[in-house]
Formats: C-alpha cells, structure tokens, sequence
C-alpha cells in the first residue's frame, strides 16, 4: 500500500510539509555525489520506493510537499545509500530483463551484463524442446526464471549451496509464475541425471579484488562474489563434473570477468570436454562475458 496515495491532501493533515520532493531529492543527491556514480539517479529511486509511487508518477508532482515523516524516512535512505549500501538492498527490489527480483543480503545483485547468459541459452534452446537446463550457482534465481520463463518448454533447475538464496529464489519463482526445480548443493552434484545444457554465474572474483574493490561489494553476500583464492576453483571443480553431468550433445555457458580469465576458463572446458569448440562472447560494452562449449560454432 502506498505511504501517500494523494500528496495535496496533506495539507490540511496537521501535518507540516517539509518542503517539495524536488527539493528533498535535489538534497539527497547532493548527499550521495560523493558516493555514487549516479546520485540523482538513486535519490529518485528512493523516493518513489518510499512513496511507492514508480518515477514517472514522482516526476508528475515533482513540486508537491513532501510530510515532515517521510522526509526523516527519505534522509534514512539516503544515509544508507551514502555509506554504499546497493540501492536494490535498499529497495528490496532489482529489474533484470523485463521483470522485478526481490533481492536482499542473501543474494547477488543481479547485474545486467549477465542478460547476456540468459539470451544465449534461450538461443540455443530454441527447437529443442524437453531440454534440461540447469542453473549453477542461482543465487536470487534471475537467470533461472527469465529462461524458464523465455523457453518455456526447457526444464529448467537452479542449483545452489546456500539455502538462503535459494528460499529467495522460490519467492520470486512464486511471484513470476515460473516452473523451475530448486535444489540444494554443490556445483552439479545435485544433479540426478544429466542435463542439456549447465548456465553458470560462479563466484568468479579473486580474493584481492573483492578486498580492494567499490563499497556495495561489501554488502553482498562473500559466498556469491569470490572463491576466496584466484577466481578460478569453481570452475575447475565444474569442469571436473561436466563429462559426467553434461549429455553428448550438451552445451555450457559461463560467465566470466574478462579477458585473462576468459582464456584460463577456456583452457579447463577444453580440458574437460576435447569434442568442444568453445567460443567466448562480448557483452554490450564489447567486454568478454560469457563462454559457450558445444559441438556447434
């Protein structure tokens, strides 16, 4: 339920205004521009949350007084906001493709980069239908709904070692509408027969990067973001399980952080799979961001 369904009204509440939202947000901003690439950006998302209005409707009474109540509520977010904590933890929300995640601490933020993951195994589902996919590593669950929801004649699974995430995952399964099997544990091991196709967004940061890296990473559960060594023991160990988990005529897809790492990922997927002809795809930003291995250029 909104906070405020019609600001005008008030008013006459009794209730002081302090100000307009075009000031309280001008203010937020100028709060966070030392803190965040986009200030203006989250100081309006965290209005509208607050509100539960969505931007445009904010930007519609942009001149409205915004009650003394909310206006301590909006300076609280905007505090948080200020010491790095992720707008989307904030929210409890994130928009990945065209559908809203719930999201907390006990997930990874999902990030647009990996839409690309997601388009590719819709790709390569296409024309095989009652493929098994399986999600490694799901965390929120983004990657596993969207396809399920994308190919919905794939069976698609999400696995992961915490069994918070997954209590996550299962919510915004319920709240889309998506048929995805959950399973608890390690890599593929859960796996009870092989699969189609393995899609995979691992902990892929070494442990100096997360230690040095931007602020919000320290809001993100450890677990998600780092093997805790060089980045690559997840992948070693996914490699080792493939020739037994992956059909004949299976593909894999990886997400990684760039180019070197590109190349060692690369390397253990030829290792594991010598009938592979592995490929690896830029994103948007013509960055490398995700690995294919199958039969098939």
């Amino acid at each position: 339920m909104a906070l405020v369904e019609h600001l005008p009204a008030t008013r006459g509440s009794g209730e002081r205004a302090h100000g307009s939202i075009h000031e309280a947000v001008l203010a937020a901003a100028s709060q966070l521009a030392q803190t965040s690439a986009t200030p203006r950006l989250d100081a309006e998302v965290l209005a509208a949350h607050l509100l539960a209005w969505d931007r445009a409707r904010l930007l519609g009474h942009w001149d409205e007084p915004l009650p003394v109540a909310l206006g301590s509520s909006f300076r609280a977010l905007a505090a948080r906001r200020a010491v790095g904590e992720p707008v989307a933890y904030i929210t409890g929300h994130k928009e990945f493709l065209e559908w809203d995640f719930l999201v907390d601490p006990r997930v990874l933020i999902p990030r647009p980069e990996s839409e690309l993951l997601v388009q590719m195994a819709v790709d390569w589902l296409g024309g095989r239908p009652g493929a098994r996919v399986v999600d490694v590593g799901t965390g929120s669950g983004a990657l596993a709904i969207c396809i399920a929801l994308k190919a919905r004649q794939a069976r698609v699974a999400g696995v992961d070692i915490s069994k918070d995430a997954l209590a996550v995952a299962r919510q915004n399964a319920w709240r889309l509408n998506a048929v995805v099997e959950w399973l608890h544990g390690s890599l593929l091991e859960p796996l009870s027969a092989p699969v189609d196709l393995v899609v995979a967004n691992l902990p892929y940061l070494d442990r100096e990067t997360v230690a040095s890296g931007e602020r919000a990473l320290r809001f993100e559960p450890r677990l998600a973001l780092t093997d805790e060594g060089d980045g690559l023991s997840l992948f070693r160990a996914l490699c080792e399980q493939l020739p037994d988990r992956l059909t004949p005529d299976g593909a894999v897809l990886l997400e990684v952080g760039d180019a070197r790492q590109a190349a060692s990922v690369a390397a253990l997927v030829r290792a594991a799979l010598p009938w592979a002809i592995v490929t690896c795809h830029a994103d948007l930003a013509g960055l490398p961001r995700v690995l294919q291995a199958c039969r098939c250029a």
